[in-house]
């Protein structure tokens, strides 16, 4: 294989995700409890022959995905809620020990801010109950979203 570095003594693009994702499946770490490795996403297009076997149909980027990894954070919920029918898609094809944590519709953590998003919030949770034992939980996508629940709460940081 070519080295991953270019003329500029940097790794770029498709080399540098064949140079982790090689180094990463090929780590024993289920022997480390509580460790789960994962990415933000399945479904890039570059990942083909390179991470997914030449010739994968994206309809089956999340069961090669869950083939390597055992957990992924779902960066798409950050952008709109996905139909129940996905989130039902998403645990289908996924093994049992599997795992997704989903980041939080940004309408709720950017726009909103927290305030006034009830049903926003609800039918993002309803969503994400089709997860079921598949559910790792939320993240909020923002350390500024960190601080507002924390001034929300009347907390303070020490």
């Amino acid at each position: 294989m070519a080295s991953p570095v270019d003329r500029h003594g940097e790794m770029g693009g498709v080399a540098r995700l064949e140079f982790v994702l090689r180094d990463l499946t090929a780590l024993d770490y289920p022997q480390i409890q509580n460790l789960r490795l994962g990415t933000s996403s399945w479904s890039s297009q570059d990942w083909v022959g390179v991470f997914y076997p030449p010739g994968t149909a994206s309809a089956d980027f999340i069961s090669e995905y869950a083939k390597h990894f055992d957990t992924v954070e779902v960066d798409s919920t950050f952008y709109r809620t996905p139909p129940a029918a996905v989130v039902r898609n998403w645990h289908a094809r996924t093994p049992a020990g599997f795992l997704v944590a989903a980041k939080f519709p940004q309408v709720i953590t950017h726009e909103k801010v927290l305030v006034d998003c009830a049903q926003e919030l609800s039918e993002f949770l309803k969503a994400m109950e089709f997860l079921n034992n598949h559910y790792a939980g939320f993240a909020p996508g923002s350390i500024k979203l960190y601080h507002k629940v924390w001034e929300r709460m009347g907390a303070t940081e020490e």
